[in-house]
């Protein structure tokens, strides 16, 4: 829960104020923050894993490579036909033959949403985890929309 004069900007995770402050006391002691975090990194078992994540920022929609949905109506589907893959009752694009034969080794997301009206900020908060900041563009833009309606 953000503090009263926390701005709702910065995420509760991070290390607050008052963290700063403890580890600061502790250099009376001859500990540093270096010492500090080498004391905590082997602190508790990590389940260790590895992801590859293939962002295909601009590229082809969803509904014409990995969510194709040929029952729609010809205005919603893509032009592409679906082709079945390795996975029992998941087909994806004509185009993608050598990915349907691996789709057992990878994981196609469809529920993904974003509380943000533009994409680049959706995908900003997906990519680093953080709110992005407004442009200045968008702030001015505010400004100016604030000055000419009183």
């Amino acid at each position: 829960m953000p503090s009263k004069s926390d701005c709702g900007l910065v995420p509760s995770k991070l290390w607050g104020r008052r963290d700063f402050m403890r580890i600061g006391s502790l250099a009376a002691f001859g500990l540093t923050t270096r010492d500090l975090l080498a004391a905590t990194n082997g602190a508790a078992e990590k389940d260790e894993r590895s992801v590859i994540l293939l962002w295909l920022s601009g590229g082809p929609a969803q509904m014409d490579t990995f969510d194709m949905k040929p029952q729609a109506d010809k205005d919603v589907r893509g032009a592409f036909k679906p082709i079945k893959t390795n996975v029992p009752g998941m087909t994806i694009c004509e185009h993608l033959p050598r990915v349907a034969k691996v789709t057992d080794k990878h994981a196609v997301i469809r529920s993904m949403t974003s509380p943000f009206v533009e994409h680049r900020d959706g995908i900003a908060m997906a990519l680093t985890g953080y709110r992005p900041l407004p442009s200045l563009k968008g702030a001015a833009g505010r400004l100016c929309w604030r000055r000419n309606s009183t």
